[in-house]
């Protein structure tokens, strides 16, 4: 028992270790402390990545995606161009060419993706403030998606007004889904917020 205590400890200490090696939390210190220059929407970018780098340190302990988002803050505030994340679609069967962002006077409004479902495309999620950046984000991924095949979007129902304007363009309702939950925690997210989820295989 001896043995295997010590040798917990040693793992333990050689874990933390090379996670100090690999992200030591400087990067989002620098940041905390650095006060942006540029434009205001890099201003806004960079407070993004410190709050983002600051939950994966603080809540997830994961310090190499907190480190690698702190960089990303930091060339944000040197008001350098910072691209975006893109998913690698050999992980999940993304359609990276239909990701989009919708920004608005520096703020972002909303994202959407896309990936290959069973038999088309499947837009989602897709999240936005409002009905017009959504309308705005849908449009612009079916847009980058092939023409003339047929595409999947699970339109949340309060969605009444997008589900028009598709229905405009020719979509029509295919089947119902009722999302379930287990206990009585509070779902995470902000459900006004979420137009369409990435699919009822998902939760």
């Amino acid at each position: 028992m001896r043995g295997l205590r010590l040798a917990t400890v040693v793992t333990a200490a050689l874990f933390l270790g090379a996670c100090g090696l690999l992200a030591d939390g400087e990067a989002r210190k620098d940041l905390a402390k650095l006060k942006p220059s540029g434009t205001t929407f890099n201003s806004y970018l960079a407070q993004e990545y410190l709050e983002l780098s600051t939950y994966e340190e603080k809540v997830e302990f994961d310090w190499q995606d907190s480190d690698k988002w702190a960089k990303k803050g930091l060339a944000a505030a040197a008001n350098k161009a910072v691209l975006p994340e893109v998913p690698d679609d050999k992980d999940w069967g993304g359609l990276p060419q239909a990701a989009r962002v919708a920004v608005a006077s520096a703020h972002i409004e909303g994202f959407a993706l896309a990936r290959d479902g069973r038999l088309a495309p499947q837009i989602g999620p897709v999240v936005a403030r409002d009905g017009r950046a959504a309308q705005r984000l849908i449009a612009a991924a079916l847009a980058a998606l092939p023409t003339g095949e047929s595409v999947v979007i699970d339109l949340a129902d309060a969605q009444t007004e997008l589900a028009a304007w598709l229905a405009g363009r020719g979509a029509t309702p295919q089947r119902p889904f009722t999302r379930m939950a287990l206990g009585t925690a509070p779902l995470p997210g902000d459900p006004a917020l979420i137009v369409a989820p990435i699919g009822p295989e998902f939760g």
